[in-house]
């Protein structure tokens, strides 16, 4: 038996297998002019400009795309037995998740599992949820954030926010451009998250005058930064005072001993546990290699799988 790993986000889709992350690519796919699919991911992203590109709202290009990398892969062969796991976003419910688990079946595979962001999440932080004091596990991801109180084994109590990567960035490019009228891209929107509180340093931002169309440049200050940065995490913040209040006084108490850990892509923007910890004053803690923690909690089920074949 052969094992696979599927990490399907909305932002990036990873293919897992022997321990290894084989694909770790933008969710993106480029259309011709009959709307079929050309390329996805990163051959998908250059041919920005040229042709139609944007990530998957369909089940049926998510399944372009996965047939895809399968056929990269070679994933299904003849006469070799294969289990995938995988996990979909907490967008996608139930039903969408049998449909991509029979489309997979369809394509060769002999067994299709899947769970929950959230549990693979706590199990590649290698969070303790198999005791009686509980433990949480907070998601901030491109589509949503996701919250949940583990113990004795079990999701006891979660918690979901569409309020996710998407939603900063946008709110971001929003005040850039109400302040300054200028239209930045999002990768570079990214990047600029990423530079904040590396250096006491203004940064430069790039974009297109919205009056006049012709290439502009500003410069704002790490402070301007963090002032939009701490408005935004505020809606965060709150959901998650929401959440809390939900606990019971025993949880509430594991919590503020233990702190929430923090995983996900926003996670590798700086200082955003230190804006969370600072409006919420519960300790928070960041996995190792945030982006990945979900990755590596399916490469943990994959390996109790082939142990229990």
């Amino acid at each position: 038996m052969e094992y696979i790993g599927l990490d399907i986000g909305t932002h990036t889709i990873r293919y897992i297998k022997d321990n290894n992350i084989l694909f770790d690519q933008p969710a993106l796919l480029a259309f011709d002019a009959n709307k079929k699919t050309m390329a996805i991911g990163t051959e998908a992203s250059q041919l920005r400009g040229t042709r139609h590109v944007r990530s998957y709202r369909r089940l049926s290009e998510l399944y372009s795309y996965l047939d895809e990398i399968f056929t990269r892969y070679d994933s299904f062969r003849l006469f070799h037995k294969t289990t995938v796991f995988f996990t979909a976003p907490s967008t996608f419910d139930k039903k969408q998740c049998e449909k991509i688990r029979n489309h997979i079946l369809e394509q060769g595979a002999t067994q299709v599992i899947y769970d929950k962001e959230l549990w693979c999440a706590a199990i590649g932080a290698k969070l303790q949820i198999n005791t009686s004091v509980s433990a949480c596990m907070l998601y901030m991801g491109h589509a949503s954030c996701d919250i949940a109180c583990f113990s004795n084994g079990i999701i006891q109590k979660e918690s979901h926010s569409p309020y996710g990567g998407a939603q900063i960035l946008h709110a971001f490019n929003k005040w850039i451009q109400t302040n300054y009228d200028l239209q930045v891209s999002q990768p570079f929107i990214e990047n600029l998250l990423l530079q904040f509180g590396q250096t006491k340093e203004a940064i430069v931002i790039h974009g297109t005058d919205m009056r006049t169309q012709q290439n502009r440049r500003i410069t704002i200050t790490q402070n301007q930064i963090g002032q939009v940065l701490s408005r935004i995490v505020y809606a965060w913040s709150q959901w998650i005072y929401t959440y809390l209040t939900t606990l019971s006084n025993q949880q509430q108490g594991d919590l503020l001993k233990r702190g929430i850990v923090c995983c996900g892509g926003l996670m590798e923007i700086p200082h955003i546990d230190t804006i969370l910890r600072q409006q919420l004053n519960v300790p928070f803690f960041i996995s190792p290699n945030p982006q990945y923690t979900i990755s590596y909690g399916i490469m943990t089920i994959l390996n109790r799988l082939k142990e229990e074949e």
